[in-house]
């Protein structure tokens, strides 16, 4: 699998600067479940999937509740709550990197969310992201249709991966 190296600030609980290997072989899968169709990002962060994602022709909404300065950004992030973000776009897949554990950001986004795809990156149930509610809303509504992209490059020490579920 061909990787590449991009330089990231993490969340404040980790407090420290990483290198992460992000997979060009999934970007390009994504790329291509979503010609012809708009991708909602949820909790976007600095913007670096989005980035990733718009180099290739993706055409992305990257959304966040919190927007950091601007010189830290990869690309624009509109400041709207995941709800507000649903509510607003009416986009056919819903991206989701790393929900926060604990937050019903997940869980909302997913509720308010109109379109039959939905791709989603972090640890499953039992992890550190979402809510437990989230994983059964997923389990109860959507098929998960992970095999579609190759096995992904990892955080050490945690069992994170890319996941696509469509809608039943």
């Amino acid at each position: 699998m061909e990787t590449f190296k991009v330089k990231i600030w993490c969340e404040k609980s980790i407090d420290t600067k990483y290198i992460t290997n992000l997979s060009k072989e999934i970007l390009d899968k994504i790329h291509k479940i979503s010609v012809g169709k708009c991708i909602l990002e949820i909790g976007s962060g600095k913007g670096l999937w989005a980035f990733l994602l718009e180099m290739r022709g993706c055409h992305i909404i990257p959304t966040d509740i919190h927007i950091h300065r601007q010189e830290e950004m990869f690309t624009l992030v509109e400041k709207l709550s995941a709800v507000d973000a649903c509510e607003k776009y009416d986009c056919e897949i819903l991206l989701i990197i790393w929900p926060p554990s604990g937050s019903t950001m997940a869980i909302d986004s997913l509720r308010k969310f109109k379109g039959d795809t939905f791709i989603y990156y972090g640890e499953y149930k039992g992890g550190c992201n979402a809510t437990d509610e989230f994983f059964d809303e997923l389990k109860e509504s959507w098929i998960n249709r992970s095999s579609y992209f190759p096995k992904n490059p990892r955080w050490q020490g945690l069992k994170d991966k890319i996941y696509l579920f469509i809608r039943k």
